[in-house]
């Protein structure tokens, strides 16, 4: 008797976990939190855009966008989450050429239906949020906007956890294809040119990688251009206050203009940045040196210089405690660093890679792996690409374009058989 009613109960288990398996694949949340910018705006007022979705939403003239991405066409039925502190407040929703207003009210959370709509195929669509009128101090809270449908939850793509990181984009990698054998490599030499339009606040376009540190510029929050070079301590923390003096980052020299401080929050070492208005549409040459100066210590040393320009600008030179090292692991990356500007598209061009070995030999480098962070692994981000234009790599990232590359491909650009000229007894 026991054996017989164990078996009915387990039936009973297996047709319920089943219909709830079916009822959940009908219906996702897509949170604000992680999913959703401020219309054409680079900035956000604090607070605004959290982990919990949109809050302390004053304004009439602010409106949110939040995309999502779709694997088939579908048809779904649209809700927004949210509630009001006090009154009522209504909103309008718009898809498309669709516009619907919605009336909440009540400080609870509550789904409120919105319609039927129609989504795209294989292409980065938007929800945009505009404010209509509210009866207090605010318009409504919101957690997330619903989709449901038949299979909806194995057909969208959108951000579903790490929010921070996600808003940011996914960041996206070369990593250069060193022929074999060539083990002591003394400089790094690539050119890099940002087309116009893409020089967006909180984009690093690094194009110098070795695999103790980076060397690139970016735009700052505050617009401000830097050619920024940092190498890390061989001492793992991200509070540069911890680092034992026997492993901290010692400045050689540095250039003209150059500040040189401590960095941390993603491990520690030295860093060294110089303001430069750098212009989009033009092209800039990087020069890494890194040769051990010694058994116990490696130097590091980076220059910069407009591509018409006859001199080379120093930026700095730092030595590595516990580091007995050429350049190894050369690779360019671009990224993000302010996620209230992730959803603007940003791209560069990664041109005419050379290195120089001790041995006094120029190699063009004309092969890279393709990769990307965690965010594109998890595929809560999929705006981002590498390729060949020309005789350049690319790497573009944000923006909520449609299209990605397989990560891990290998990418060959043809040759320039153009090697850098440079009078190393004239740097500085």
């Amino acid at each position: 008797m026991k054996f017989t009613i164990y078996l009915v109960l387990l039936g009973c288990c297996i047709t319920w976990s089943a219909v709830a398996q079916e009822q959940k694949s009908l219906q996702v949340d897509i949170p604000f939190g992680g999913n959703a910018w401020i219309s054409e705006s680079t900035t956000e007022p604090f607070g605004l855009i959290g982990p919990d979705g949109i809050r302390n939403w004053r304004s009439r003239e602010t409106s949110f966008k939040l995309y999502f991405k779709s694997k088939e066409p579908m048809e779904l039925e649209m809700s927004v989450l949210g509630g009001v502190r006090g009154g009522d407040a209504t909103i309008a929703v718009v898809f498309g050429k669709e516009r619907k207003e919605v009336v909440l009210s009540g400080e609870a959370n509550k789904r409120y239906p919105v319609g039927t709509i129609h989504v795209e195929a294989n292409t980065y669509q938007y929800v945009e949020i505009f404010a209509v009128s509210k009866s207090f101090s605010y318009f409504p809270d919101l957690r997330a906007i619903g989709l449901k449908g038949q299979g909806v939850e194995n057909n969208i793509t959108y951000v579903k956890d790490e929010f921070y990181w996600s808003r940011r984009g996914a960041s996206v990698h070369l990593t250069y294809n060193v022929p074999e054998g060539i083990d002591s490599v003394e400089y790094f030499y690539s050119e890099l040119l940002v087309p116009e339009g893409n020089d967006v606040l909180g984009s690093y376009f690094m194009a110098n990688g070795f695999a103790e540190g980076y060397f690139g510029m970016q735009v700052n929050p505050t617009g401000k251009r830097r050619i920024l070079f940092s190498v890390w301590s061989p001492y793992q923390t991200d509070k540069p206050e911890e680092i034992p003096e026997e492993y901290k980052i010692q400045l050689v020299k540095k250039g003209q203009d150059v500040v040189t401080k401590k960095f941390g929050n993603e491990g520690s070492g030295g860093q060294s940045y110089k303001l430069y208005n750098w212009q989009a549409g033009k092209r800039y040459q990087f020069l890494l040196k890194g040769v051990p100066a010694g058994p116990e210590h490696t130097v590091y040393t980076a220059y910069f210089k407009p591509e018409l320009d006859q001199n080379w600008m120093l930026i700095a030179s730092f030595s590595r405690p516990k580091t007995n090292t050429y350049l190894k692991r050369l690779h360019s990356f671009l990224e993000n660093f302010i996620p209230s500007t992730g959803q603007f598209q940003r791209m560069a061009l990664y041109q005419n890679q050379w290195l120089y070995t001790q041995k006094g030999q120029w190699l063009e480098l004309t092969k890279a792996r393709f990769t990307t962070d965690n965010t594109g692994m998890k595929q809560n981000r999929v705006d981002f690409k590498g390729g060949v234009r020309a005789a350049s790599f690319y790497l573009q990232n944000c923006g909520f374009f449609n299209g990605t590359t397989p990560v891990g491909i290998e990418l060959v650009r043809p040759e320039t058989k153009r090697p850098p000229k440079i009078d190393f007894a004239k740097l500085d």
